[in-house]
């Protein structure tokens, strides 16, 4: 099964690890009870007010990419960019325009 970001409202425990704050990567069928309740959202609707309808927020980004391995070489690019399928594979469905804007400024922080 595929797994999604999620925004964390409230604490949680998914795979048996309580995540108290942030956001998690887990299946629709695990988020399925937990967005029911309010304890998680999509995190596509957790966007900044920066971003517009359907942008990644810095914080969502920043979250996938820190779930990629940094001794993984297949999870980042030769210039040293995230890879797009490491990123798709940890829940986070962006283009390569979309990661090498929000990438740009992680780069200058």
């Amino acid at each position: 099964m595929t797994k999604q970001i999620y925004k964390v409202r409230q604490p949680i425990k998914v795979a048996g690890k309580i995540i108290k704050a942030g956001t998690v990567s887990c299946t629709q069928q695990e988020a399925a009870p937990l967005l029911k309740n309010g304890s998680l959202i999509e995190a596509a609707a957790s966007t900044n007010s920066s971003a517009g309808d359907g942008e990644i927020s810095m914080e969502v980004f920043a979250e996938a990419v820190a779930q990629l391995d940094t001794e993984n070489p297949e999870h980042w690019t030769n210039a040293g960019a995230p890879d797009i399928k490491a990123l798709n594979k940890a829940g986070l469905k962006i283009s390569a325009a979309e990661r090498d804007a929000l990438w740009a400024q992680v780069d200058k922080d």
